[in-house]
């Protein structure tokens, strides 16, 4: 059986992502984000899609907290088949209007999360000699972004992370793979323009 792991799996992208993967035979997902009821909601679908699903309540932005998930993970399912790093936001800004602390926010969330989270079942996919680690990027990633400076900053350090961690790994039976989405109207981007 096929486990997927799934950060910020509670609504838009991620849950697509787990609807998605809950459709392919003999899947186990454990579905990852901070909002407990959605991610319920996530899980029920995907179980009546024909998955197993577990749910896992986790802030991104805390270090600890993922460090936590991914031992509960570990003891649930062992060295997970796929990570999908989903989690993130994005907060409008220019350039002139954007705070440090919007900016430590962005890379927080869409960044390093990603970061810890694969750190968390890296030497468990070096160890078995298999592994997938996908992180979903966005077009921000690949040029200026207009009125997302932390968002488009934090999406470039992302690929970098990605393109750093498909080097060390790709001997090493890893594959890492970095989507680029372009605007999706999810609920983290709220009232946006």
């Amino acid at each position: 059986m096929q486990t997927i792991v799934i950060t910020g799996a509670s609504q838009g992208i991620g849950q697509a992502t787990a609807e998605a993967f809950a459709k392919l035979p003999n899947v186990q997902l454990a579905l990852v984000a901070r909002n407990q009821t959605n991610l319920d909601t996530v899980a029920q679908r995907c179980i009546e899609l024909g998955a197993k699903a577990n749910t896992y309540r986790c802030d991104v932005t805390n270090a600890t907290d993922i460090q936590a998930t991914g031992e509960k993970i570990l003891s649930d399912y062992g060295t997970p088949d796929t990570l999908v790093n989903n989690a993130g936001s994005f907060e409008p800004g220019t350039f002139a209007d954007t705070t440090v602390d919007l900016l430590h926010q962005q890379i927080s969330v869409n960044l390093t999360s990603a970061m810890l989270m694969t750190q968390c079942f890296l030497e468990p996919m070096r160890k078995a000699k298999r592994g997938t680690v996908i992180f979903i990027a966005s077009v921000a990633a690949l040029g200026p972004y207009t009125r997302g400076i932390a968002y488009s900053v934090a999406k470039h350090g992302l690929v970098g992370l990605a393109r750093n961690l498909r080097e060390e790994t790709k001997e090493k039976g890893i594959r890492v793979s970095t989507i680029y989405t372009g605007a999706v109207l999810t609920p983290t981007w709220g009232e946006t323009d």
